[in-house]
């Protein structure tokens, strides 16, 4: 036995509904033009009196048929927009998925293009960097370079120009003011994320707390910040407050796996070394 939702069923389907809609559309438009022709012969035509009222008998029934096939129709029609509205509102949040799906993959191909251009520092970083470092105490700053290749050299270029610019000499015996360190070679392990900074700050072991922590400096009314002395943790705590100002990207390494370095420096890794 045919169960009453199985037999229903296609109510629930746009297609069915839809062609239900056109064959009940078109069954009574042909009654109903089936029906007026009867009427106008009726009318218009002699006809014996049992003729007659047998036409009318007829026409009765079937003007029946075609008012209950006009109510089919609405109701069809009725239902066919209920469902073609689900149908929309399916799609626009279907719509709505593929846009944030759209975005995400947008923003991730913009973070690897971000990963993938060479680092470079340009004249407004610099210029920011001078006016923010104006009041911090000029010390000499070694610049370290890692596994040499064109982003490197050239970001570890910019760099100590921008360092000079602002006052922070080079130290003595610093050949063209970058030291090169072949010896430092960063290989990454499986499942080992690489934070893609711009370049690490190196920090004698006996400082490394008082630089993680960030000890406390003033700041002035216009945001540069202030050290008070030459003191090189406080000096690089107010210079990482700058670097991430000026939009260059630092981490704070404990300088335990380098060799021969002298008190704090600036380490520029290749890209996504660390």
């Amino acid at each position: 036995m045919v169960k009453l939702e199985s037999l229903f069923s296609w109510f629930n389907n746009s297609d069915q509904v839809d062609m239900a809609l056109i064959i009940v559309g078109v069954g009574g438009a042909i009654i109903e033009a089936g029906v007026a022709v009867a009427a106008v012969i009726n009318v218009h035509t002699e006809l014996e009196e049992h003729k007659k009222k047998k036409l009318e008998q007829y026409l009765e029934v079937f003007a029946c048929i075609a008012a209950f096939l006009f109510l089919a129709e609405a109701i069809l029609g009725c239902r066919s927009s209920m469902l073609l509205g689900e149908t929309i509102e399916t799609l626009k949040a279907g719509n709505s998925s593929l846009v944030a799906q759209a975005q995400q993959f947008r923003l991730r191909a913009d973070v690897l293009e971000q990963q993938m251009r060479p680092r470079t520092i340009n004249e407004k970083q610099t210029k920011d960097f001078i006016s923010l470092t104006e009041r911090i105490p000029k010390i000499p700053i070694c610049i370290r370079e890692g596994q040499q290749g064109f982003d490197t050299e050239t970001f570890a270029l910019r760099m100590r120009e921008m360092l000079t610019a602002a006052g922070f000499g080079a130290k003595e015996g610093d050949a063209n003011a970058i030291k090169h360190d072949q010896t430092v070679i960063v290989a990454m392990r499986h499942g080992i994320t690489a934070h893609w900074v711009d370049a690490a700050i190196l920090v004698p072991t006996n400082y490394f707390t008082d630089v993680i922590t960030k000890v406390p400096f003033p700041v002035d009314p216009t945001g540069k910040p202030i050290a008070m002395t030459t003191n090189e943790a406080e000096v690089f705590n107010a210079l990482v407050y700058v670097f991430e100002k000026v939009g260059i990207t630092v981490s704070i390494e404990t300088a335990s796996g380098f060799n021969n370095v002298d008190g704090f420096e600036i380490f520029i890794p290749i890209k996504g070394q660390l």
